[in-house]
């Protein structure tokens, strides 16, 4: 319900009766701070009635006069909506995004499948950042996947970039968001938000912010820079691009005291534009290798296309 889950992907056959879903689900805390857009809400309380007539169950009077209230102050669709994504031992993301995939001319203000699938695959992984200084992501878009692993405290230092500005400053919202609804008092303090755009000549890797200088080694061992990208791989015209910042990433001389490394996760709409990237990163003097391993699912969502994660390093 708060994560917006489309409604005939929910086992409607095990609905709980009418009052667990009014007092936990409908009048869960989140879902009075951030509601479900009126007609989702609609749509999963007349479902959810037509179910609990059926069976001949009690139904509050509530129930109904919600649906008759959403009824007669329907307006014109939401622009903006709140998305709540939880993820195991009560740890929970909520995001405004915007309702439609592509809005401003951008298509990072809403959260794609592979951020999923990515925030997966690193709750499975977290010792790939042990000893792990920063984490820098590409394309962070409205901020799911760089939140989730600050709230995991998996590094010292996130840098999370985008290019658009209407994306940076809705992260920066979300960031806020769930900086005031942290129970434990973690203020994602050690989160930083910066403009990367990968068309830039050359590209202005923020170095000065990273400060490679001031990640001192562990028991001997240098620390790890890890690199993320989510949903990236989608524009043939920017695979070039991303190959080059990669590389600059992993290779130039300023971040030397590092252990590098990068993992990419890639939604195969179109083969030839995967082909096309590998193609580019090879092309960068970049080793790549697929990873092929079986990542439990957190996220109750359709995956219509595969979802491919890689690992880049260089020699």
């Amino acid at each position: 319900y708060l994560s917006l889950v489309p409604l005939r992907l929910i086992n409607w056959t095990t609905l709980p009766k009418c009052s667990e879903v009014w007092e936990d689900v409908v009048n869960h805390p989140l879902a009075i701070k951030f509601p479900p857009p009126n007609q989702y809400q609609l749509n999963f309380l007349k479902k959810a009635l037509n179910k609990w007539t059926a069976q001949g169950c009690e139904v509050y009077d509530e129930v109904y006069e919600r649906i008759a209230g959403i009824v007669s102050g329907q307006t014109s669709k939401e622009e903006w909506c709140y998305k709540t994504y939880f993820f195991r031992d009560s740890l929970s993301i909520t995001l405004q995004e915007s309702t439609q995939m592509v809005s401003g001319a951008t298509t990072g203000l809403c959260t794609w499948n592979g951020a999923l699938t990515m925030c997966e695959w690193c709750l499975k992984n977290r010792d790939i950042f042990r000893d792990c200084d920063t984490v820098i992501e590409l394309g962070s878009g409205v901020g799911l996947l760089g939140l989730f692993l600050g709230k995991l405290r998996v590094a010292r230092r996130l840098l999370l970039t985008d290019h658009s500005q209407l994306v940076l400053k809705q992260l920066d919202q979300n960031i806020s968001l769930n900086s005031e609804e942290d129970e434990d008092g973690y203020k994602f303090d050690n989160l930083c938000v910066h403009k990367l755009d990968w068309l830039d000549e050359p590209v202005l890797i923020p170095w000065e912010v990273l400060d490679p200088e001031n990640a001192p080694e562990i028991g001997g061992r240098k620390q790890k820079l890890i690199i993320l990208a989510s949903d990236c791989v989608f524009d043939p015209e920017l695979c070039k691009s991303l190959a080059l910042v990669l590389k600059e990433l992993l290779t130039n001389q300023k971040g030397q005291l590092w252990e590098r490394e990068a993992y990419i996760c890639s939604t195969e709409r179109n083969s030839e534009t995967m082909d096309g990237f590998l193609q580019n990163v090879e092309e960068a003097g970049i080793t790549i290798s697929k990873i092929d391993e079986e990542v439990p699912s957190v996220f109750l969502r359709e995956n219509i296309c595969q979802t491919l994660i890689h690992k880049l390093t260089t020699t």
